[in-house]
This record gives C-alpha cells, sequence and structure tokens, in this order.
C-alpha cells in the first residue's frame, strides 16, 4: 500500500457514511479500475 493509499484508509475510519466511502471508491475506480479496487480491499480490512 502506498503513502496515499495509507492515509485514504486512515481517513476513512473517520467517516461514519458508507455511502460516502462507497462513492469516494468508486470514483477512484473511475479514474484506475486497479487502484480502486486496491483501496476497497484496505478499507474494508480497516473498516472491518
Amino acid at each position: 500500500m502506498d503513502n496515499v493509499q495509507c492515509r485514504i484508509c486512515s481517513s476513512s475510519t473517520q467517516v461514519s457514511g458508507e455511502d460516502v466511502v462507497q462513492r469516494a471508491i468508486e470514483n477512484f475506480r473511475k479514474a484506475d479500475e486497479g487502484y480502486g479496487k486496491r483501496l476497497e480491499a484496505a478499507v474494508q480490512a480497516l473498516r472491518g
């Protein structure tokens, strides 16, 4: 996981709305499918 991805994942734990987190992940996926998938996996691991 790169530094940016780490910061995004850490910040996502402070967001109470799951829909907000999913929307952000979708935006990253639209820009870069692979990065979005890796980000989603990392966020899910942190959020449980």
